[in-house]
């Protein structure tokens, strides 16, 4: 009979080691159930900062389904990053999320204080580089 063997990160024993833990969960953020509970299971098993980072590369998700990851992903992380391979892909995010009235209501609804003045800051900068 073939026996399974099951491999895991012992996450207590490893976090010895390392100063933060980064989880890449790059999935289709149209339905954020997966993210919660990936994210969820690690941040009760870690003790040091935990990381997420959500992609936001090409072909990139719809900027409502990337807020919907960042508010899932802001309740168990110490620091979100949104990975892409291009800094204009990163940019045209960060005009979306700031200037869209139904993301900013999506982040209020959800009590998100900390994205939106994310968002806040965002807006200043994108309206300082414009002068």
């Amino acid at each position: 009979m073939l026996r399974k063997r099951t491999f895991r990160l012992d996450l207590p024993e490893l976090s010895k080691y390392v100063d933060f833990v980064a989880t890449p969960l790059y999935m289709d953020y149209g339905i954020v159930y997966w993210l919660d509970i990936l994210a969820n299971c690690f941040r009760r098993k870690l003790t040091k900062p935990y990381f997420i980072e959500l992609y936001a590369g090409h072909p990139r998700q719809p900027s409502k389904h990337l807020a919907s990851a960042f508010a899932v992903a802001s309740k168990y992380a110490d620091t979100v990053v949104f990975s892409t391979y291009q800094a204009n892909l990163a940019r045209r995010l960060q005009h979306e999320m700031a200037t869209d009235p139904s993301i900013r209501q999506f982040f209020e609804e959800r009590g998100c204080n900390e994205i939106l003045e994310l968002l806040d800051g965002w807006e200043i900068k994108e309206r300082a580089e414009s002068l």
